[in-house]
């Protein structure tokens, strides 16, 4: 009996090291990011796990069921008491088990298994298998994103997406990678990127931290923030690397700038940053000292669109839709300041804060109505043309050549436009109420 006992025991120690080896070498084989091996370290374990860099930033978090801001609590301090001699080792004060990461003789972070009491072998074998996981990631990681970038992309994916529940998560997560968001004032921020270039040469390190004292880290894509079309230099992996070459350049800005931000590629076109200032600072110096330092990376088209100064994290993520809004509208009737804010759009900013107003809505209604039937109801294409026309100021052949119309098929749509709207689009006001009901029609669907 006694010797069954000792196979099985065996037995069920080579069935756990069996499944160690096949979760981590597919998570290897698939390039699973850092967020991901942490999780999976975490579930294994059921202990909480955490990546950090050698400034004892966290990189990554998988607290297991508890809770995050008490974990990450004075993490760096407690982190720092914390170094158990050789690679591997439990700390019993702490209750930590840590290992080191890293290969080829460049160790760049520690994974930390915060147990409570002393491992077992599966757990020293399941961390190190973690950290050779997440070592072996990083050296295929030249030519993707870098670890800080994919850490923060995290956070404001999360605001942008479906945003923080808890704002003390939010925030311990923040401070963990060294950008404190509570007591500032938050400015977010998104480029656009509509130009190719330039962003080539000259590229700041990928293995720089983020703005201010940012921090290797994480991954993960943003929740629910997919790009829309039509906009964005090249395509597919240049698009994408350009974009990883903005984010690192606006990183480098704020960090010239000592302004502590969250800063992370949004998809190959956008790029987002969470600016956490000072509670006396002024966030328009600040927003033309970043422009400024990061104008020669950025193309004549791309344009840097800024949301509301808010003071909690919870109103986070409207300030950031409002930046995305407002860069998506510059971008669309081109660039020319160096940074946008929500009254630079003049009456298309006005338009944008009532397009929920139902009587601005039914006031697009109104005045379009009858085209956009007909449109639907025969597959015509009037709308686009009258846009066009009010577009180009009235200017017949201006209107043409942006519509790419002959000028007699223009002049025949603008006429059953009038017939069917019922107006003439001689007269200034009539032009004025359409220009508006397209502008209003067009920010409602931008919400």
């Amino acid at each position: 009996a006694v010797h069954a006992l000792i196979i099985d025991a065996q037995l069920e120690e080579l069935r756990a090291s069996e499944r160690l080896h096949q979760v981590f070498t597919d998570l290897a084989v698939s390039g699973a990011p850092a967020g991901e091996v942490v999780r999976q370290a975490a579930v294994l374990s059921g202990r909480p796990v955490i990546l950090e860099n050698v400034a004892h930033q966290v990189l990554a978090c998988e607290a297991a069921g508890q809770d995050t801001a008490r974990l990450l609590a004075g993490f760096a301090a407690r982190s720092r008491a914390v170094a158990p001699p050789g690679r591997t080792g439990y700390d019993p004060a702490s209750g930590w088990l840590v290992t080191v990461v890293g290969a080829r003789g460049e160790d760049w972070g520690r994974l930390i298994m915060a147990r409570g009491s002393a491992p077992e072998p599966r757990d020293v074998a399941l961390v190190e298998r973690a950290a050779t996981t997440l070592a072996l990631g990083r050296l295929l990681e030249h030519q993707r994103e870098s670890l800080e970038r994919q850490a923060h992309r995290t956070i404001l994916g999360a605001f942008l997406g479906h945003g923080y529940t808890d704002p003390a998560d939010a925030e311990a997560r923040a401070r963990a990678l060294g950008v404190p968001v509570a007591g500032r004032r938050l400015l977010p921020v998104v480029v656009r990127l509509v130009s190719s270039g330039p962003a080539g040469p000259g590229s700041p390190d990928r293995s720089g931290t983020a703005g201010g004292s940012g921090a290797p880290g994480g991954s993960g894509a943003p929740g629910g923030y997919g790009a829309p079309g039509g906009y964005g230099g090249g395509s597919g992996l240049e698009a994408h690397a350009r974009a990883l070459q903005v984010a690192d350049a606006t990183a480098a800005a704020c960090r010239a700038g000592r302004v502590p931000a969250l800063v992370g590629s949004l998809d190959d076109t956008r790029v987002g940053a969470l600016l956490a200032l000072p509670p006396r600072a002024d966030p328009d110096a600040v927003l033309g000292r970043l422009a400024d330092r990061l104008r020669r990376r950025l193309g004549d088209d791309d344009v840097i669109g800024a949301g509301s100064v808010v003071d909690s994290v919870p109103e986070v993520q409207r300030s950031f839709l409002e930046a995305e809004q407002v860069a998506e509208v510059a971008a669309r009737n081109g660039g020319g300041l160096a940074f946008y804010r929500l009254p630079d759009l003049r009456l298309r900013g006005l338009l944008h804060l009532l397009r929920d107003d139902p009587r601005v809505q039914a006031f697009a209604e109104r005045e379009l109505g009858p085209l956009l039937r007909r449109d639907d109801a025969a597959g015509s294409q009037m709308l686009a043309a009258l846009t066009a026309y009010l577009e180009a100021g009235g200017n017949k052949a201006e209107a043409a050549k942006r519509a790419h119309l002959a000028r007699p098929t223009l002049y025949e749509r603008l006429r059953r436009i009038e017939e069917v709207l019922g107006v003439s689009l001689d007269s200034a006001q009539s032009r004025t109420s359409l220009h508006v009901a397209v502008l209003a029609q067009a920010a409602a669907r931008e919400s």
